[in-house]
C-alpha cells in the first residue's frame, strides 16, 4: 500500500517541483517581489523582524529569507525565490504525510489536487510570503493532528513552530494560529464529554502551550502592534465571506476558465457542502457520544472545525474592526484546507457500497485538476501579476538597443505598476546608464515608453515608434522619435 501511494506522489511531486523551479529561473520578477527587494533587503535583522518598515508588502519571513539567500547564493531571481521553492518541497511532504494512512486512491487524488492548483503553485515560485505560509501551515496542521493521536509534546512544539513561521510569512495566518489553539481546548472538552470520566481542566490542557506562546508573543507583539497601527489589513473583499472568500477559492480551483455566474454559484454551493455536510455528521456523532467515530476521525474533526472557526473569525473581524475578507492570493491558504477536509470526508464515507463512486469521483477530480494545470502552465507569467510578464524582456530589449549608443543615458517613462521591477533589474544588472524610474507616467520626455496601449494617446502619434506590442497584457514598448 505504501508503494502505491509513494511512487505516484513522488513522481508527480518531482515533475511539478521541476516545473516551478524552471519558471522561478526564467520568469520576470514581479511588482511585489521587486518592491520587497528594493525596500527591505538592506534592512537589518532586527529592523525586519520588528516590522519597523511596516507595510502590507513586507512579509517578514520572506524579507529575511530573501536577504540571507542573496548573501549565500547571489542576486538572481532564482536565488531570491529559492526559500519558497524549498517550502514547496515541504508542502508536498506534509501533503503526503497527512494522507499516507488513508485510502490510496483518495490519498493520491488529494495530493494531486493540493499540488496542481495553478495559482497556488505560482505563489510557491515567487519571492513572497504566501507560499511560505502555506508550507508552514501544513507543517503546523500535521503535527497538531499527530499530537492528538499520540500526545507527544514534541509534535505540539512543532505545531507552534509551524504556526509562528506561517504568521511571520503572512499575517492572515494569525487567525489560523488562534483558531488551532481554540481547537486544542475544544477537543479535550469533547473527549471529556464522550468517553472519559476525567473532567476538562483549562490549566492542564494549556500548560503545554505556555512556553511556546510566550516565545510567539515575544516575536509577534511588535509586528502585530505596528500592523494595527498602520491599518495594514486591506486589499481584500468588503461584501461578505461567501461572495468574497469562497468565490476566490472557486477561482483558484478553475483558474482562467470562463464560466457563467450560475455555474460559479453552483461551485460555491458544492464547496460549502463539503464543509457543512461533514460538520452535521460530526455534531450528530458527538451528540450520540460515538467514541469509535471520534477516535477514528480526529483529523476530519480538526480540519472541519478549523475551516468553520476561520470563517467565523473573518466575519467577526469584519464586523468589529472593518477588516477585509481575504480574496485572491490573500485567501490562498484556505485552498489546501478545503481540499484536505474534502479528502478526509471522502475517506470517512468509503464503504463497500460507496467505494467505487468515491474512488471514481476522486480520480476524476484529480485528472480534471491536472488537465487544467497543464492547459494553463507557462514559464513567463504569474497569474496575479500578469502585467509584469514581459517587463524583463522589455528591459533586455532596451539594453540591446542602447548598445548602438553606448555613451547615452536612457530615460524610460512607464506606468507606475512597472516601476519596482524596472528599478529592480536596473539595480541587480548594474544598468547605470538607465536613469532611475519614477511613477510620474507619460510626459513626452522619455527616450522610451513602456505603458498600457491607451496611455500613448497622450502623445502625438508622429513622436514615437512602437517597437513591440504585447497584446495579451495590452502593453507597448515605444521609442521617442523626437530629439
Amino acid at each position: 500500500m505504501k508503494t502505491i501511494r509513494l511512487i505516484p506522489t513522488l513522481t508527480i511531486g518531482l515533475i511539478i517541483l521541476a516545473y516551478i523551479c524552471v519558471k522561478a529561473f526564467t520568469a520576470s520578477f514581479t511588482h511585489d517581489e521587486s518592491f520587497s527587494y528594493l525596500h527591505y533587503i538592506d534592512d537589518s535583522f532586527m529592523a525586519i523582524i520588528s516590522y519597523s518598515n511596516y507595510y502590507t508588502n513586507n512579509h517578514i519571513l520572506n524579507s529575511l529569507l530573501m536577504k540571507y539567500s542573496e548573501q549565500l547564493f547571489g542576486t538572481s531571481e532564482f536565488a531570491l525565490r529559492l526559500p519558497n521553492l524549498i517550502l514547496f518541497g515541504m508542502y508536498m511532504i506534509y501533503s503526503y504525510l497527512l494522507f499516507r494512512k488513508e485510502n490510496p486512491f483518495v490519498a493520491i487524488s488529494v495530493f494531486i489536487l493540493l499540488c496542481t492548483c495553478g495559482q497556488l503553485t505560482d505563489l510557491f515560485g515567487l519571492a513572497r510570503g504566501y507560499g511560505l505560509s502555506c508550507g508552514f501551515m501544513l507543517m503546523g496542521l500535521y503535527h497538531f493532528i499527530a499530537y492528538f493521536r499520540d500526545h507527544r509534546k514534541f509534535n505540539m512544539i512543532l505545531f507552534h513552530v509551524g504556526a509562528l513561521l506561517a504568521t511571520l510569512s503572512n499575517f492572515t495566518l494569525l487567525d489560523f494560529y488562534a483558531v488551532m489553539l481554540l481547537i486544542s481546548n475544544l477537543l479535550p472538552a469533547i473527549e471529556s464529554a464522550i468517553y472519559t470520566d476525567k473532567k476538562y481542566s483549562l490549566i492542564a490542557v494549556n500548560k503545554i502551550h505556555v512556553i511556546p506562546l510566550l516565545i510567539s508573543a515575544a516575536v509577534l507583539y511588535e509586528p502585530i502592534r505596528r500592523l494595527f497601527k498602520g491599518n495594514n489589513l486591506n486589499f481584500g473583499g468588503q461584501s461578505n465571506f461567501y461572495d468574497d472568500t469562497v468565490k476566490s477559492l472557486v477561482n483558484y480551483t478553475i483558474r482562467f476558465t470562463e464560466i457563467s455566474a450560475e455555474t460559479l454559484l453552483l461551485f460555491q454551493i458544492l464547496v460549502t457542502a463539503t464543509v457543512i455536510i461533514p460538520l452535521f455528521m460530526i455534531l450528530r456523532k458527538i451528540v450520540k457520544k460515538d467514541r469509535k467515530f471520534y477516535l477514528k476521525n480526529k483529523s476530519l474533526i480538526i480540519v472541519n472545525l478549523l475551516i468553520i472557526f476561520l470563517a467565523a473569525a473573518f466575519i467577526l473581524q469584519h464586523a468589529l474592526f472593518k477588516t477585509d475578507y481575504p480574496i485572491d492570493r490573500f485567501s490562498a491558504f484556505l485552498y489546501p484546507l478545503f481540499i484536505i477536509n474534502a479528502g478526509l470526508f471522502a475517506d470517512t464515507m468509503i464503504n463497500q457500497k460507496s467505494r467505487i463512486i468515491i474512488t471514481a469521483s476522486s480520480v476524476f477530480l484529480a485528472l480534471a485538476s491536472v488537465t487544467n494545470f497543464v492547459a494553463n502552465a507557462n514559464l513567463s507569467r504569474s497569474s496575479e501579476w500578469i502585467y509584469d510578464s514581459e517587463t524583463k524582456n522589455v528591459i533586455t530589449e532596451i539594453s540591446r538597443q542602447r548598445l548602438l549608443e553606448p555613451r547615452k543615458d536612457v530615460t524610460v517613462e512607464i506606468n507606475w505598476l512597472f516601476e519596482p521591477t524596472f528599478n529592480f533589474y536596473r539595480k541587480i544588472w548594474h544598468l547605470h546608464w538607465l536613469k532611475p524610474l519614477n511613477r510620474d507616467g507619460v510626459t513626452g520626455k522619455g527616450d522610451y515608453y513602456y505603458v498600457f496601449r491607451d496611455e500613448l494617446d497622450k502623445l502625438d502619434p508622429n513622436d514615437y515608434l512602437i517597437n513591440y506590442e504585447f497584446t495579451e497584457i495590452n502593453t507597448v514598448l515605444a521609442k521617442n522619435l523626437r530629439e
